[in-house]
């Protein structure tokens, strides 16, 4: 019999079950555990199954696989715990890939795998692949992430080869995710024959950064999600769009779009051109929404090569995003031709990571009577209400059809964007109540905040939501609604979901149907 390895249970710190407080870090003294003397009566074994699992949970892979190896009490409940499974970190070193393929392909058969690993390294690449050979089938979500290498090492390039090999030995009937992840300058060239051109039928999303396509991969046609770094993508006269290379796919993001230093013929690293090498999108192959972002590097420098690319292929764009801080006439040129059809502007607040607290996105769009969405968006930088006020200024050449505004509570300041005659057909506003503008007693905002605000005489009708759930007072609302659309007389309504309106007759008083479902 094989002796398991000897390994430490460590707790750092965490809430018992059985107790109110934390348990401090700095208190619990970690002891080596040999495992291989651990046996049913001994006083680990005997512990209740919830707190072993609440131990377990704690261990890596392979201190669980040593665990499970006890005996069969501590086996058993480490296989009857899906959650210590549904998420392993591969111990993918030589001397532990035996143990992944006990522990995978017997004790756990029939289980769905969730694998991701970090670090990897030229030696890890045989195991890793040896590990995929036998479990691809099996795999839900795989994520690899190799460490930084030397280009020179032809033999790292050659066992990448054999893991490419390695996608095709069965089929991946099972895999929904896959992340391949080697940084920014790619050292790698995904073969066309990966998964042996044949899609896997459940790929839905595709994560790639590090690695490079030549040519369309077969096996990616109906991926729905792919986020990829643009140096990946294929350039010149021949080489294929981003809408032929990913023809399945909902939504296409393309990061760091500025300009890469990539691998040259002989090992040398070059710049590599950005857009303006990359084949304009087709309107036999559009993409039904695409996301792309520059990183802040080059600030004030003009990237007329971008803002043309973005121009050419925005027509075949079902909804274009753009985060771009430091180049005007990306943006612009995001927003050019999808606002000759739209009819709603948008100022909102960016919800989630990458654009940087305090963000807001300008959008132009046009709504669909099938209730489709298209047009385009373009992400500002964190700034204060003048800029703000002039980017929103600077998109009405772009959108002369504009009559609805969507705005946020937050971005008030917009306003002053819309105050000219250029935005004279507005005539709709939807607000959005964020609870950070909204005081205990109802208030919304700060009066003071409000006394350079501009009337909008064109808003005739106004609508309020909210993103989370509200109280407001009427009193509150009638002020707002006075101050920035006094010609609204008639046409005012409060979403019934997530606002709730005290006072709510004195609301009623002056706009009968302004709450759904009541009446004065």
């Amino acid at each position: 019999m094989t002796t398991a390895p000897r390994s430490s249970i460590k707790v750092t710190s965490t809430v018992c079950p059985w107790f109110r407080t934390p348990l401090p870090a700095r208190q619990i003294q970690t002891t080596p555990l040999d495992m291989s003397r651990l046996t049913a009566n001994d006083a680990i074994s005997k512990l209740p199954v919830e707190l072993l699992r609440h131990i377990m949970q704690y261990l890596d892979f392979r201190d669980r696989v040593s665990l499970s190896h006890a005996n069969a009490r501590l086996r058993n409940v480490a296989v009857t715990n899906p959650a210590l499974w549904e998420n392993i970190r591969l111990p993918i070193r030589r001397e532990s890939i035996d143990a992944v393929h006990e522990l995978v392909g017997r004790t756990l058969p029939d289980r769905h795998l969730r694998a991701a690993t970090v670090d990897i390294t030229p030696d890890d690449l045989q195991p890793l692949s040896s590990f995929v050979t036998h479990h691809l089938g099996r795999l839900e979500t795989l994520e690899l992430y190799f460490a930084p290498f030397d280009l020179q090492q032809r033999t790292y390039l050659d066992d990448l080869d054999a893991l490419w090999r390695a996608f095709g030995n069965q089929a991946a009937d099972r895999l929904i995710s896959l992340t391949l992840f080697a940084g920014p300058q790619p050292i790698h060239t995904i073969p066309a024959s990966i998964f042996n051109r044949v899609p896997p039928s459940r790929l839905r999303a595709l994560n790639i950064e590090g690695f490079r396509f030549e040519s369309v991969c077969p096996a990616f046609a109906t991926v729905m999600r792919v986020s990829i770094d643009l140096a990946g993508l294929p350039t010149g006269l021949t080489a294929p769009s981003l809408g032929e290379l990913f023809p399945g796919a909902l939504l296409i993001d393309v990061e760091r779009c500025e300009s890469h230093l990539v691998p040259g013929a002989n090992g040398e690293l070059i710049p590599h051109d950005h857009l303006s090498k990359l084949p304009v999108l087709t309107a036999a192959h559009p993409v039904p929404q695409l996301h792309m972002a520059w990183n802040s590097r080059r600030p004030g420098t003009p990237d007329d090569a971008a803002a043309q690319w973005t121009v050419a292929s925005s027509q075949f764009v079902g909804y274009l995003s753009v985060l771009c801080p430091d180049h005007a006439e990306v943006r612009a040129a995001a927003l050019y031709r999808a606002g000759a059809h739209a009819n709603a502007l948008g100022v909102l607040p960016v919800v989630g990571a990458g654009a940087g607290a305090g963000a807001t996105s300008v959008s132009v769009s046009l709504r669909h009577a099938g209730g489709g969405v298209s047009g385009a968006q373009t992400v500002v930088p964190p700034a204060g209400t003048p800029l703000l006020a002039q980017v929103v200024a600077s998109v009405a050449p772009y959108a002369p059809g504009v009559t609805t505004l969507v705005l946020s509570t937050a971005r008030l300041g917009a306003l002053l964007g819309v105050a000219s005659e250029r935005y004279g057909r507005l005539s709709h506003l939807v607000l959005y109540l964020e609870r950070e503008n909204m005081g205990e007693d109802g208030r919304l905002i700060d009066p003071s905040n409000l006394q350079h605000m501009p009337h909008i005489a064109s808003f005739t009708h106004v609508e309020l939501h909210a993103t989370s759930a509200v109280t407001v007072d009427s009193t509150a609302l009638l002020a707002l609604l006075c101050l920035i659309a006094p010609n609204c007389t008639e046409h005012f309504m409060v979403s019934p979901f997530g606002i709730t309106v005290t006072n709510p007759q004195l609301l009623l008083d002056a706009f009968p149907r302004a709450l759904p479902g009541r009446t004065k």
